[in-house]
Protein backbone atom coordinates (compact mmCIF):
# COMPACT_ATOMS: atom_id res chain seq x y z
CA UNK A 1 0.00 0.00 0.00
CA UNK A 2 0.69 3.60 -0.94
CA UNK A 3 1.38 6.51 1.32
CA UNK A 4 -0.20 9.24 -0.01
CA UNK A 5 -3.42 10.44 1.62
CA UNK A 6 -6.49 11.46 -0.16
CA UNK A 7 -9.57 13.60 2.38
CA UNK A 8 -13.31 13.92 0.91
CA UNK A 9 -13.95 15.69 3.69
CA UNK A 10 -13.58 19.24 5.16
CA UNK A 11 -11.12 21.51 7.29
CA UNK A 12 -11.90 19.04 10.41
CA UNK A 13 -9.71 16.53 8.88
CA UNK A 14 -7.58 18.69 6.72
CA UNK A 15 -6.75 20.97 10.18
CA UNK A 16 -5.71 17.52 11.98
CA UNK A 17 -2.29 17.17 9.55
CA UNK A 18 -1.64 20.54 9.06
CA UNK A 19 1.98 21.39 9.75
CA UNK A 20 2.85 17.41 10.56
CA UNK A 21 4.82 14.84 8.70
CA UNK A 22 1.07 13.86 7.06
CA UNK A 23 0.55 16.59 5.32
CA UNK A 24 3.54 16.10 2.77
CA UNK A 25 1.52 13.09 2.22
CA UNK A 26 -2.11 14.92 1.04
CA UNK A 27 -2.57 13.85 -2.79
CA UNK A 28 -5.46 15.12 -2.70
CA UNK A 29 -8.28 17.12 -0.74
CA UNK A 30 -11.80 18.01 -1.56
CA UNK A 31 -14.25 19.54 0.47
CA UNK A 32 -17.93 21.08 0.44
CA UNK A 33 -19.59 18.51 -0.69
CA UNK A 34 -22.32 16.72 1.08
CA UNK A 35 -22.64 12.62 0.16
CA UNK A 36 -25.95 13.31 -2.05
CA UNK A 37 -24.32 15.24 -4.39
CA UNK A 38 -21.07 12.96 -4.31
CA UNK A 39 -23.04 10.29 -5.56
CA UNK A 40 -24.42 12.07 -8.19
CA UNK A 41 -23.15 12.23 -11.65
CA UNK A 42 -25.20 14.65 -13.43
CA UNK A 43 -23.24 17.49 -13.81
CA UNK A 44 -25.05 21.53 -13.79
CA UNK A 45 -21.83 23.00 -16.46
CA UNK A 46 -21.97 25.84 -14.58
CA UNK A 47 -19.30 28.43 -15.07
CA UNK A 48 -18.65 31.24 -12.44
CA UNK A 49 -15.95 32.79 -10.50
CA UNK A 50 -15.55 32.56 -7.26
CA UNK A 51 -12.97 34.53 -5.08
CA UNK A 52 -9.68 32.24 -4.37
CA UNK A 53 -8.75 29.27 -6.39
CA UNK A 54 -8.90 26.34 -3.84
CA UNK A 55 -12.97 27.27 -3.52
CA UNK A 56 -13.45 27.73 -6.67
CA UNK A 57 -12.36 24.59 -7.37
CA UNK A 58 -14.04 22.63 -4.92
CA UNK A 59 -17.57 24.71 -5.81
CA UNK A 60 -17.02 23.98 -9.63
CA UNK A 61 -16.24 20.19 -8.82
CA UNK A 62 -19.25 19.74 -6.70
CA UNK A 63 -21.38 21.17 -9.74
CA UNK A 64 -19.50 20.41 -12.67
CA UNK A 65 -19.14 15.99 -11.03
CA UNK A 66 -15.53 16.73 -11.84
CA UNK A 67 -14.25 15.41 -8.42
CA UNK A 68 -11.33 13.35 -8.15
CA UNK A 69 -12.05 9.52 -7.71
CA UNK A 70 -9.37 7.82 -9.15
CA UNK A 71 -6.97 7.44 -6.68
CA UNK A 72 -5.20 3.95 -6.50
CA UNK A 73 -3.14 2.49 -2.79
CA UNK A 74 -3.54 5.53 -1.24
CA UNK A 75 -5.25 5.62 2.79
CA UNK A 76 -8.65 7.64 1.69
CA UNK A 77 -10.14 9.73 4.35
CA UNK A 78 -13.91 10.27 4.33
CA UNK A 79 -15.49 12.55 7.08
CA UNK A 80 -18.97 14.42 6.54
CA UNK A 81 -19.00 17.42 8.65
CA UNK A 82 -20.02 19.16 4.91
CA UNK A 83 -23.17 16.81 5.00
CA UNK A 84 -24.64 20.00 6.82
CA UNK A 85 -25.56 21.71 3.99
CA UNK A 86 -28.64 20.64 2.17
CA UNK A 87 -28.95 19.05 -1.00
CA UNK A 88 -29.73 21.49 -4.24
CA UNK A 89 -31.73 19.53 -6.93
CA UNK A 90 -31.87 21.26 -10.74
CA UNK A 91 -33.66 18.63 -12.73
CA UNK A 92 -31.74 15.29 -12.44
CA UNK A 93 -28.57 16.90 -11.25
CA UNK A 94 -27.79 17.32 -7.65
CA UNK A 95 -25.54 19.78 -6.02
CA UNK A 96 -24.12 20.33 -2.48
CA UNK A 97 -26.01 24.05 -1.53
CA UNK A 98 -22.88 25.47 0.52
CA UNK A 99 -22.66 29.01 1.60
CA UNK A 100 -20.34 29.64 -0.83
CA UNK A 101 -23.80 28.52 -3.97
CA UNK A 102 -25.66 30.46 -1.46
CA UNK A 103 -23.67 33.60 -2.47
CA UNK A 104 -24.39 33.88 -6.07
CA UNK A 105 -26.51 35.28 -7.92
CA UNK A 106 -30.19 33.88 -7.88
CA UNK A 107 -30.54 33.77 -11.63
CA UNK A 108 -27.60 30.93 -11.50
CA UNK A 109 -29.28 28.39 -9.74
CA UNK A 110 -33.19 29.51 -10.59
CA UNK A 111 -35.81 26.73 -9.84
CA UNK A 112 -33.28 25.15 -7.97
CA UNK A 113 -34.81 22.66 -5.25
CA UNK A 114 -33.24 22.92 -1.05
CA UNK A 115 -33.39 19.24 0.12
CA UNK A 116 -32.80 18.94 3.94
CA UNK A 117 -31.34 15.20 3.39
CA UNK A 118 -30.50 15.87 7.08
CA UNK A 119 -33.83 15.00 8.64
CA UNK A 120 -34.77 11.95 9.85
CA UNK A 121 -37.95 11.67 7.07
CA UNK A 122 -34.95 11.48 4.44
CA UNK A 123 -32.98 9.04 5.72
CA UNK A 124 -33.97 6.47 2.93
CA UNK A 125 -32.68 9.34 0.09
CA UNK A 126 -28.93 9.17 1.59
CA UNK A 127 -29.26 5.39 1.82
CA UNK A 128 -29.37 5.51 -1.50
CA UNK A 129 -26.88 8.17 -2.23
CA UNK A 130 -24.55 5.55 -0.40
CA UNK A 131 -25.59 2.84 -2.52
CA UNK A 132 -24.98 4.41 -5.57
CA UNK A 133 -21.72 6.14 -4.61
CA UNK A 134 -20.29 2.95 -3.31
CA UNK A 135 -21.64 1.18 -6.97
CA UNK A 136 -20.01 3.67 -9.11
CA UNK A 137 -16.43 4.02 -6.83
CA UNK A 138 -16.26 0.27 -5.95
CA UNK A 139 -12.69 0.05 -7.51
CA UNK A 140 -11.74 2.77 -5.27
CA UNK A 141 -12.77 0.80 -2.14
CA UNK A 142 -11.26 -1.90 -3.27
CA UNK A 143 -7.77 -0.79 -3.71
CA UNK A 144 -6.99 1.85 -1.39
CA UNK A 145 -7.35 1.74 2.56
CA UNK A 146 -10.89 3.13 3.20
CA UNK A 147 -11.08 5.25 6.70
CA UNK A 148 -13.90 7.12 8.34
CA UNK A 149 -12.84 10.13 10.62
CA UNK A 150 -16.59 10.23 12.38
CA UNK A 151 -16.75 13.39 13.83
CA UNK A 152 -19.80 15.42 15.17
CA UNK A 153 -20.60 19.51 15.96
CA UNK A 154 -19.58 20.92 19.51
CA UNK A 155 -22.95 21.04 21.61
CA UNK A 156 -21.12 23.25 23.34
CA UNK A 157 -20.75 25.48 21.64
CA UNK A 158 -21.46 29.35 22.45
CA UNK A 159 -21.18 31.30 19.41
CA UNK A 160 -23.83 32.48 16.51
CA UNK A 161 -25.29 30.17 13.77
CA UNK A 162 -26.45 27.38 15.49
CA UNK A 163 -28.86 26.94 17.72
CA UNK A 164 -28.95 23.72 19.77
CA UNK A 165 -31.61 21.94 18.57
CA UNK A 166 -29.92 22.69 15.05
CA UNK A 167 -26.88 21.45 16.44
CA UNK A 168 -28.40 18.27 17.97
CA UNK A 169 -30.37 17.50 14.14
CA UNK A 170 -27.28 17.19 12.12
CA UNK A 171 -24.97 15.22 14.93
CA UNK A 172 -28.15 12.79 14.92
CA UNK A 173 -28.01 12.95 10.88
CA UNK A 174 -24.05 12.31 11.42
CA UNK A 175 -24.47 9.02 14.06
CA UNK A 176 -27.03 7.71 11.70
CA UNK A 177 -24.54 8.35 8.55
CA UNK A 178 -21.77 6.76 10.40
CA UNK A 179 -23.47 3.52 11.35
CA UNK A 180 -25.10 3.05 7.99
CA UNK A 181 -21.56 3.43 6.24
CA UNK A 182 -19.64 1.28 8.57
CA UNK A 183 -22.66 -1.74 7.74
CA UNK A 184 -22.69 -0.77 4.15
CA UNK A 185 -19.58 0.51 3.16
CA UNK A 186 -15.97 -1.35 3.17
CA UNK A 187 -14.60 1.09 5.98
CA UNK A 188 -11.29 -0.48 6.82
CA UNK A 189 -10.49 1.91 9.74
CA UNK A 190 -12.60 4.87 11.60
CA UNK A 191 -11.19 7.63 13.59
CA UNK A 192 -12.59 9.55 16.42
CA UNK A 193 -12.04 12.08 18.92
CA UNK A 194 -15.82 12.89 19.64
CA UNK A 195 -15.73 12.71 23.11
CA UNK A 196 -13.12 15.78 23.79
CA UNK A 197 -16.08 18.04 22.24
CA UNK A 198 -17.26 18.46 26.10
CA UNK A 199 -17.12 22.31 26.60
CA UNK A 200 -17.12 25.65 24.62
CA UNK A 201 -13.12 25.51 24.66
CA UNK A 202 -13.24 22.85 22.15
CA UNK A 203 -14.14 24.87 19.68
CA UNK A 204 -12.57 28.69 20.63
CA UNK A 205 -13.31 31.62 19.59
CA UNK A 206 -10.40 32.49 18.22
CA UNK A 207 -10.27 29.47 15.36
CA UNK A 208 -7.57 30.94 12.27
CA UNK A 209 -11.01 29.85 10.70
CA UNK A 210 -13.71 31.32 12.93
CA UNK A 211 -15.63 30.78 15.85
CA UNK A 212 -17.85 27.62 14.63
CA UNK A 213 -19.39 24.71 16.28
CA UNK A 214 -16.41 22.04 14.24
CA UNK A 215 -13.31 24.44 13.93
CA UNK A 216 -12.03 22.33 16.97
CA UNK A 217 -8.98 22.93 19.72
CA UNK A 218 -5.27 21.61 18.79
CA UNK A 219 -6.09 18.82 21.26
CA UNK A 220 -8.74 17.58 18.91
CA UNK A 221 -6.50 18.13 15.78
CA UNK A 222 -3.14 16.24 17.58
CA UNK A 223 -5.35 13.29 18.76
CA UNK A 224 -6.95 12.32 15.42
CA UNK A 225 -3.55 13.03 13.88
CA UNK A 226 -1.82 10.16 16.03
CA UNK A 227 -4.49 8.02 15.07
CA UNK A 228 -4.34 8.71 11.29
CA UNK A 229 -0.32 8.44 11.74
CA UNK A 230 -0.86 5.68 13.75
CA UNK A 231 -2.82 3.68 10.56
CA UNK A 232 -0.52 5.16 8.49
CA UNK A 233 3.18 4.59 9.48
CA UNK A 234 2.98 1.60 11.12
CA UNK A 235 1.92 -0.54 8.01
CA UNK A 236 -1.54 -1.94 9.70
CA UNK A 237 -2.41 -4.63 6.97
CA UNK A 238 -6.42 -3.96 7.33
CA UNK A 239 -7.96 -7.47 6.96
CA UNK A 240 -9.68 -8.10 3.63
CA UNK A 241 -13.25 -8.54 4.12
CA UNK A 242 -14.45 -10.61 0.89
CA UNK A 243 -18.37 -8.96 -0.21
CA UNK A 244 -20.14 -9.59 -3.40
CA UNK A 245 -21.03 -5.80 -4.64
CA UNK A 246 -22.42 -3.51 -1.95
CA UNK A 247 -24.11 -4.53 0.90
CA UNK A 248 -27.24 -3.51 2.84
CA UNK A 249 -26.09 -4.56 5.99
CA UNK A 250 -23.25 -6.07 7.32
CA UNK A 251 -22.07 -8.28 10.78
Amino acid sequence: MGKDLVIFGSCVSRDAIKGSGLEARLKYYHCRSNLCSMANNVPLNREMKIPGNFENRNVLEDLNKTIRFDHDRCFIVFDFIDDRFPVGRIGDSYFTYNFLVDKQSPDTFSGAERIPHFLPKNRDMVKLAAKKFFETHEGMFLNNIIILHETSLNVNYDGLGFEPSRLQLLNDHLDFLHDHLRAAWKIDHSVSSRAMLTSPQATPADHRWGHSPFHYFEKYNSSVNKQLSYIMDKTITPTRRHYDGFVEQRP
